[in-house]
């Protein structure tokens, strides 16, 4: 017992005793703290396992709150993107694993789409349309314009962004990880790679 009671303490040394601390470095830890109460039900000792079980509950909520947040962060740490949720998902998940790495990825797209229409870089609503951008035609809502197009220019200017979005996140899940090496500078990182990945960026910043 005293023995499992010291991944507790290497949560409490991980936040105190790192030059760089960030949320994804929490992310394996809680996993393991997860399963080691799923383990600690088995207990022969009754009092362990109800002192378990409303740890567990109590835990559930917490998760159920940090989950998405946390993961998005893991994916955005290039020691770890989709590697850590794909070892620990399908062992706390077990068959609906699936379901939340599929959950982590929409988040991820979201995001990407959200920042990027919010980004002050990004294109304005009529840079898909022949005209210039005269005051008169920004003064028209995207609505307006978006009625007044073929359905085929719709389909473009709809699906153009949703390729941007994967072009940017899927070429950052692609690349080989980032060696975990003592005192990794995440910010650091992202800072480097800021203009590779802008969009990236900001989110990693945000979170």
């Amino acid at each position: 017992m005293c023995d499992n009671l010291k991944l507790f303490y290497d949560v409490f040394e991980m936040s105190s005793g790192k030059k760089h601390p960030t949320t994804s470095q929490f992310f394996p830890t809680l996993c393991k703290i997860r399963l080691l109460m799923s383990k600690w039900l088995t207990s022969r000792y009754d009092e362990i396992k109800l002192i378990t079980s409303n740890a567990i509950a109590k835990f559930e909520q917490y998760w159920n709150v940090i989950n998405g947040m946390i993961s998005v962060a893991t994916v955005l740490d290039p020691r770890f993107k989709m590697k850590v949720l794909k070892f620990f998902f399908p062992q706390i998940y077990g068959d609906n694993s699936s379901f939340e790495m599929e959950k982590v990825c929409e988040i991820c797209y979201g995001l990407v789409k959200e920042y990027q229409l919010n980004s002050k870089t990004g294109k304005e609503p009529c840079d898909h349309i022949d005209s210039s951008c005269s005051p008169s035609l920004m003064s028209i809502s995207k609505d307006k314009v978006d009625d007044h197009l073929p359905n085929s220019d719709l389909f473009a200017s709809s699906t153009t962004t949703a390729e941007n979005v994967k072009s940017e996140l899927d070429k950052y899940l692609e690349e080989t990880l980032s060696p975990r090496i003592p005192d990794f500078d995440l910010l650091g990182w992202w800072k480097i790679n800021a203009f590779k990945y802008h969009t990236l960026h900001d989110i990693a910043k945000d979170v």
